[in-house]
């Protein structure tokens, strides 16, 4: 819905319809999701939260958690005690 405000889309019919496809085909809800997060600018996050996208992730391989066995909608931080950062390595 960020993405459909970021680039004032107000149809309703429009977002009816993005919301129908992307409930009914989790692939491109995926696609969606990974190309409004490449468009939309990143969102500042504060340096005390403990939170991590799991992209920064050395257990996130081929958009799955290899740790926890799940794939991650990564629109959103997380709290993660297996966190490990590609950045450690």
């Amino acid at each position: 819905m960020a993405y459909l405000a970021a680039i004032e889309e107000t149809d309703p019919i429009v977002i009816d319809e993005v919301l129908t496809v992307c409930s009914n085909d989790p692939d491109k809800r995926q696609w969606l999701l990974q190309w409004a997060d490449r468009i939309l600018p990143a969102k500042p996050i504060d340096t005390l939260d403990d939170r991590h996208f799991c992209r920064d992730c050395t257990h996130l391989g081929s958009e799955r958690c290899i740790r926890h066995r799940f794939r991650p909608v990564d629109d959103l931080p997380r709290r993660c005690a297996d966190f490990l950062s590609k950045l450690a390595r």
